[in-house]
């Protein structure tokens, strides 16, 4: 058979004659390591790493209700500094964290642009541990 795309039909918020699929896209990184970057013209240039567990993301389009959800979770966040050139990532394993493992999830629900009229499903969400820094003097 073919496949053929139909436009929608709406009225009052609401899709008329069909129901949309629920779609969902996930990333899961484990391990990722996150390198920041200064331009120095003298001298090295400056890193921090970020480094956690791991990374999950994950968006739902909701066809039924016209909802999208998008969600992420960091896993035990690391901070490091380097002036290397290119900072050497297995040496990290035995320099201290300037943060204490965090770990940080959000959420924002809303509408998907595909319903007309009011939406009211806007919600946002943000939780996380307690942020502890670590100092060290010489």
């Amino acid at each position: 058979g073919s496949l053929r795309a139909q436009q929608p039909m709406f009225s009052s918020g609401k899709t008329l004659g069909r129901t949309s699929p629920t779609l969902q896209l996930r990333v899961l990184l484990k391990g990722p390591r996150i390198v920041l970057s200064s331009v120095a013209t003298d001298g090295p240039p400056t890193q921090v790493v970020l480094r956690m567990r791991h990374l999950d993301f994950l968006q739902t389009n909701n066809g039924t209700d016209c909802s999208m959800k998008k969600s992420f979770f960091l896993h035990d966040v690391e901070v490091y500094t380097s002036s290397q050139k290119i900072p050497n990532l297995s040496e990290q394993d035995d320099q201290n964290s300037l943060i204490h493992p965090w770990s940080v999830a959000a959420s924002i629900s809303t509408c998907n642009g595909e319903s007309y009229g009011d939406c009211d499903i806007h919600d946002y969400k943000l939780s996380g541990d307690v942020l502890r820094a670590r100092a060290a003097y010489s």
